[in-house]
């Protein structure tokens, strides 16, 4: 070492003023001298972690083997800039024998055993791989973590089972770093594994396993072992298995959910029926398979199907959920008349204008039903007709379609009923009127106060009042 290296390294030692040890280190770092080593060691024990910071910047550039150890043992302080201190640890490091680690992971610093790990995972010398396996042991579970971290990064494709065998860990965050590490391995052999996850009561475990399998099939699309675990009878691993079907996408997936749509299992059900909605979506048409499933002999299966067609809004099967507004069920009527409205389609109306005159009370309704939820002014004449219907639903249905919409037609027809036989009706037209809020219904609900039953004359009062706060003025 010249002179002035000696002067400079004096002059940094004995300076109390830390900017102006800096500017010293700055200044000497422009000139990347191989000669300055010791100062930047020196400057390692600096306490302005800015100066710490560019010593370490400088050894790492420089490739300073002689750094190593100091280096490695600034790890024990986890301070702010531990990336960067790592970071330029692996760039001397790059051929460096094993050895100068080894001593540290005995007995060394708790901290700098995590970080060894770490480092000698960007390394990147696969002769660290026998280090990694025997730490996998450590009582430390972060070290285990880092280590199959490490590992990942160092192992084929087809040594995934030194990484496997950490699926055991007793430690929810060691497991999870195994599962990602398998994930990037791309080996179908880690399949099964990480399957058998999916039934672990750790709900993370199941969400990260579904993640890797996703990761490993998605390009693949070898999904015969998923659906054989539909038949599972661990329900987390039908459920798991269920979502990623969606995510992965695959028409031929929808057949075996459908089946699913039958299960006991409520959240199951949803779970498919999402599914299938995400594989239809992204398919961008109705697979074969829902239009099939209309005419299921379980009626659940019917019910979802109808309302998976209604969430997608496709017009061509409008004829297919017309036919479900006869089933026997019915849910799966209304979910039938829900999707056709959603679907919204101009010949609808007419094909149930004409259902209205059908001799199933079913049709009959369901065709009101779906009427009221179109809610279009076409509506109102058919409607109007089917208040002199001889099913109550039909004509309740009808009364709550037409205070819906606005028309003069409908006052007239609706206050007629104001004297039914039935007091359903009487209410059902009441409060019908009310909701419609038109000041020519007045003087019929005033006539109509005299009302055998109580809860019609109370609900009456309360339309008129909805209409015109003063209506006693009137009287």
């Amino acid at each position: 070492m010249t002179l002035n290296e000696n002067d400079l390294l004096f002059k940094y030692s004995h300076e109390k003023d830390g900017k102006v040890r800096k500017k010293i280190l700055e200044q000497n770092a422009k000139q990347e001298q191989i000669k300055s080593i010791p100062l930047y060691v020196e400057a390692l024990k600096d306490p302005v972690v800015e100066n710490k910071a560019i010593a370490i910047k400088s050894l790492g550039e420089l490739g300073a083997i002689e750094a190593i150890k100091p280096l490695i043992e600034m790890t024990q302080y986890r301070l702010e800039i531990q990336g960067e201190l790592i970071s330029n640890i692996v760039k001397i490091a790059k051929d460096v024998d094993l050895k100068y680690f080894v001593e540290y992971l005995k007995e060394g610093n708790i901290n700098v055993r995590k970080s060894i790990p770490i480092i000698l995972g960007k390394i990147g010398n696969r002769d660290a791989i026998p280090l990694l396996i025997n730490l996998l042991k450590d009582k430390n579970s972060i070290i285990r973590v880092n280590s199959v971290k490490a590992l990942g990064k160092l192992t084929e494709s087809h040594e995934i089972d030194i990484i496997l065998q950490v699926f055991e860990d007793g430690d929810e965050e060691v497991r999870k770093a195994a599962i990602f590490a398998i994930s990037d391995k791309k080996n179908m052999h880690a399949l099964n594994p990480l399957l058998k996850l999916l039934k672990d009561k750790n709900k993370t475990i199941r969400k990260c396993s579904a993640r890797a399998i996703f990761k490993l099939l998605k390009e693949t699309q070898h999904l015969k072992t998923l659906y054989r675990c539909l038949k599972s009878k661990n329900r987390y691993e039908r459920r798991e298995v269920v979502k990623l079907l969606g995510l992965i996408g695959n028409s031929e997936s929808i057949k075996y959910l459908i089946k699913i749509l039958n299960s006991r299992d409520g959240n199951l059900r949803n779970q498919a029926l999402k599914s299938i909605i995400k594989i239809s979506k992204k398919i961008n048409y109705i697979d074969n398979s829902l239009i099939l499933a209309l005419s299921a002999k379980e009626w659940q299966i019917r019910s979802y199907c109808a309302k998976i067609i209604g969430l997608i809004g496709n017009e061509t099967i409008t004829d297919n959920l017309l036919n479900l507004m006869k089933d026997s069920k019915s849910i799966v009527r209304r979910n039938a008349t829900k999707s056709l409205a959603k679907i919204g389609s101009n010949k609808i109306i007419p094909i149930v204008i004409k259902c209205l005159r059908d001799p199933d009370w079913r049709v009959r309704r369901s065709s009101v039903d779906l009427l009221r939820k179109i809610g279009s002014p076409e509506a109102i004449s058919p409607l109007i007709n089917s208040l002199k219907d001889d099913d109550i639903y039909v004509k309740t249905w009808a009364i709550k379609a037409l205070g819906n919409l606005k028309d003069d037609r409908i006052i007239n027809a609706l206050s007629k009923l104001l004297d039914d036989q039935n007091s359903r009706i009487r209410l059902s037209v009441v409060k019908a009127l009310a909701k419609i809020k038109d000041k020519n219904s007045i003087n019929y609900l005033i006539k109509a106060l005299g009302d055998d039953d109580f809860e019609v004359r109370k609900e009456i009062e309360k339309a008129l009042y909805s209409i015109e706060p003063n209506w006693m003025d009137l009287l």
